[in-house]
């Protein structure tokens, strides 16, 4: 059988690790809601446009981009902000303010990997809108 080994910049969460990563969770979910915040998520594979329509063009030596079956641009989200605005615009008017929102989660940079910094990621990401888009 082959020797596989996992993609650079890529890490693998044997059991105990993942307790540990998931009590790291625990805690920010925690501290997040204490402060009123709620939970969202989006989904990790997004139109790669909502990524340059923020950063312009530069940024896509930067993603995990490439088309997929339906002909489509998309890219594994790099960050989280994009997918709050589009979730959050689509829904503005109906909307109470202020918007506290939390997310938890990986993220993905076509980058070198370096020491502290790898291609897959997780965030935290605690935003507060007063205003809507």
């Amino acid at each position: 059988m082959a020797d596989f080994k996992s993609l650079p910049g890529f890490r693998e969460f044997y059991p105990e690790d993942r307790a540990v990563l998931d009590h790291l969770f625990k805690v920010w979910r925690q501290a997040c809601r204490r402060y009123g915040f709620r939970e969202w998520e989006s989904p990790v594979l997004e139109p790669l446009e909502l990524f340059t329509e923020k950063s312009g063009e530069e940024i896509v030596r930067q993603l995990f981009n490439f088309e997929d079956k339906g002909g489509r641009q998309v890219s594994l989200r790099p960050e989280m902000t994009p997918s709050l605005a589009r979730m959050v615009g689509a829904r503005a008017n109906g909307m109470a303010k202020p918007i506290r929102w939390f997310a938890i989660g990986e993220n993905y940079r076509y980058e070198k990997p370096q020491k502290g910094r790898l291609r897959a990621f997780y965030q935290l990401n605690a935003d507060l809108r007063l205003e809507c888009c």
